[in-house]
């Protein structure tokens, strides 16, 4: 809807829109599809320029009116990417959304200068997007891919719908699970209700022997089936700095204790510099110096040359 104010003839909305459209989570396709809806019965005259890239991902559309445009006058855009049957749809990212970023602009004049709607005041004429996820279609598994022998760790589970959005509605049915006998704790099916948010969480397994377990994974909503996920996890056979790389203090004081040094946190750097210059006059200062380059060494040197001219003189010799 225009703002109180109407436009002259020749005149310009120019819109920027944040893409909206996501194959996956490492894919991003922009949006490119922008399609003009009239509404009421004598329709403003809008013509739609092609859609240009402004800045990094957005795109950006010029709405053009040859006649102006009336205070209060009113139209809708379909934006998103264009589908097979025709239509314009928009995919839903990755990461559950509920709002779009743009950026309105308005341009008195052919190749005039810009007026963003912020500064104009005309701040009842900005419009609303709500996006909303798909249906639950897809489970997910997430785990560690090292454990250590015996230790302790979890498994959370995901329903999303088609782009890895979280669904909605949300997921309601049972989870089945599947494991080798040594993995330890794990139930063989997962009940969710609409209240669990699409996620899940088992804590409290474990793998007392060493190998590679693999867990597969198959949500089921009533009759339909929402595919299966498989995760796979290194048990044992590796370092236990790789399993759990968290601080282990105990050993940084005993390792401090044996080498007469000193465990200081990482955000107290002035007790770093304090024990620095404490340390500091006891260090010893190891120069390198030529032996030539001494008044000894010139001393030698000049008493071997005399003492060669003087026996010379005493012999004779030339």
């Amino acid at each position: 809807m225009n703002g109180p104010r109407a436009l002259p003839a020749g005149s310009a909305h120019i819109v920027h829109f944040e893409p909206i459209s996501v194959a996956d989570l490492f894919h991003a396709k922009p949006s490119e599809a922008v399609e003009l809806v009239l509404e009421g019965d004598e329709p403003p005259h809008v013509e739609v320029e092609p859609m240009k890239i402004a800045g990094i991902g957005y795109g950006e559309v010029v709405l053009r009116f040859p006649a102006g445009l009336e205070a209060g006058a009113h139209f809708a855009l379909d934006y998103g990417n264009r589908q097979p049957d025709g239509t314009i749809a928009a995919r839903v990212a990755p990461i559950h959304m509920r709002g779009l970023t743009f950026e309105i602009f308005t341009q008195l004049e052919q190749d005039g200068p810009r007026s963003s709607w912020l500064n104009t005041s005309w701040l009842e004429g900005l419009p609303t997007v709500d996006l909303v996820a798909d249906a639950p279609s897809r489970v997910r598994l997430f785990g560690p891919t090292l454990v250590g022998t015996g230790a302790a760790f979890r498994l959370r589970l995901a329903v999303t719908d088609a782009y890895d959005s979280r669904s909605e509605p949300p997921f309601a049915g049972a989870i089945a699970l599947e494991a080798p006998p040594g993995l330890l704790g794990l139930p063989g099916q997962l009940e969710r209700t609409a209240g669990d948010a699409s996620v899940g969480a088992i804590e409290g397994l474990s793998c007392p022997e060493p190998g590679i377990y693999r867990v597969s994974v198959d949500a089921r909503q009533g009759q339909t089936s929402l595919g299966s996920s498989l995760g796979t996890m290194l048990v044992g056979g590796v370092d236990p700095e790789m399993t759990d790389p968290r601080l282990n203090e105990d050993t940084l004081q005993r390792v401090a204790r044996a080498s007469r040094g000193a465990v200081i946190p990482a955000g107290d750097i002035n007790a770093l510099l304090a024990r620095l210059d404490e340390s500091a006059p006891a260090a010893l200062l190891a120069l390198r110096k030529d032996l030539w380059h001494t008044g000894w060494s010139f001393a030698i040197l000049a008493g071997l040359l005399a003492a060669e001219w003087l026996t010379r003189r005493r012999w004779g010799l030339r």
